[in-house]
């Protein structure tokens, strides 16, 4: 059992993976009814030898899902070495160039995009393969309007879209400069509401998607005694979000569920020897290198599909928060009841504002 120990100090801008291991470890965010909100304790607390500065980890993942062996649907998950607290120590040179799966995403983009944005095989590719922004924040369930069984319970709940990760990030900030809004004691609880919001296409039918749509914190402080010592021991955060994956661990997890070359139902033996005379080693074909980001003429139906190059840009700069204005408001986060959000064409941008889920239900391959 882990040694973890909490903080108190003042968040600042200077300072700033089993299946069954997962559901124990995460409380879903679901859509609720207005006014109705997860209401949550954040933790923080700083696992033994850990050098995280923050409350929360933020990383760059690779998901895929597949069926379990009875069936039913299971996420499986890599973090990518481009994540921050990877590529300080990355061994394999730098990291944007040696991440096999970030390799397999980009070329089926190249393709896809050669294709006239017409191979449906390499847009799916590309959408299910690239990195995903994941923020992920420690909390105590206070209460869970979806599940009361949470209830009670230290759990993880992950935020997948970087703009509104700068948000959460803004709005703590701003709140623990003035409040205590971390662990039991005498502090604010967070509140957190997701909602379906409806997207409306250039061609007049919708399409919806489940977003946080509402951040905010009560405004009377008080205790939880159920947030302990022992508690915060018993949770693997840093050892579970935190790791480190190695070069074979992203070979093989690309291997796997890229070129799909597992051989655990190949019975080698009975294979047929099918050559008549001695074969050699084939030369080493070199792997072609991951694309620039160039201007090209899109489609104008296609400017809003997500960015498959580099989008790290908020976890490479020291400063997550250069360029913002002084004033961190919290309430700059708060939203009206989701909205319907009308995409507006724009005369031949670039490829990395492409919005591939819009893309891909406009080609007839909708999730």
């Amino acid at each position: 059992m882990s040694n973890n120990t909490f903080v108190n100090d003042k968040l600042t801008i200077a300072s700033t993976q089993s299946d069954k291991s997962l559901k124990r470890l995460e409380v879903f965010l679901r859509p609720t009814e207005k006014n109705e909100f997860f209401r949550f304790r954040l933790l923080w607390f700083n696992h033994e030898g850990s050098n995280r500065k923050v409350p929360y980890i933020e990383r760059w993942i690779h998901q895929v899902w597949e069926d379990d062996s009875n069936g039913k649907p299971k996420l499986n998950e890599i973090i990518c070495p481009v994540s921050r607290h990877v590529a300080e120590t990355w061994p394999a040179g730098n990291p944007y160039d040696t991440c096999p799966v970030c390799k397999f995403a980009n070329m089926n983009f190249v393709t896809f995009k050669d294709s006239s944005w017409k191979d449906k095989v390499a847009a799916n590719n590309s959408k299910t393969f690239k990195r995903k922004y994941d923020l992920v924040v420690p909390v105590y369930i206070v209460s869970d309007p979806c599940y009361s069984n949470n209830v009670g319970k230290i759990r993880v709940f992950r935020i997948n879209d970087s703009k509104v990760g700068d948000k959460f990030k803004k709005m703590i900030i701003s709140k623990s400069a003035t409040e205590q809004i971390f662990n039991g004691g005498k502090a604010l609880d967070f509140l957190i509401r997701m909602d379906k919001v409806k997207y409306e296409r250039d061609d007049g039918s919708f399409w919806t998607k489940n977003e946080i749509v509402q951040m905010g914190f009560t405004n009377k402080p008080y205790e939880i005694a159920g947030i302990t010592q022992e508690a915060i021991n018993e949770f693997p955060f840093d050892d579970f979000f935190g790791s480190t994956p190695t070069v074979a661990d992203l070979k093989a997890w690309h291997k796997k569920y890229c070129l799909h070359a597992d051989t655990d139902d190949i019975d080698f033996d009975g294979l047929s020897d099918m050559s008549t005379t001695e074969s050699v080693a084939a030369p080493k074909a070199e792997e072609p290198p991951i694309p620039e980001d160039e201007e090209t003429d899109i489609p104008a139906e296609f400017e809003d599909m997500d960015s498959l190059a580099d989008s790290t840009e908020s976890l490479a700069n020291d400063d997550p928060f250069a360029g913002l204005p002084p004033e961190l408001r919290a309430d700059d986060v708060e939203t009206e009841d989701a909205p319907v959000a009308k995409k507006k064409a724009k005369a031949a941008p670039a490829t990395d504002s492409l919005d591939i889920d819009d893309l891909l239900a406009k080609a007839g391959v909708d999730d």
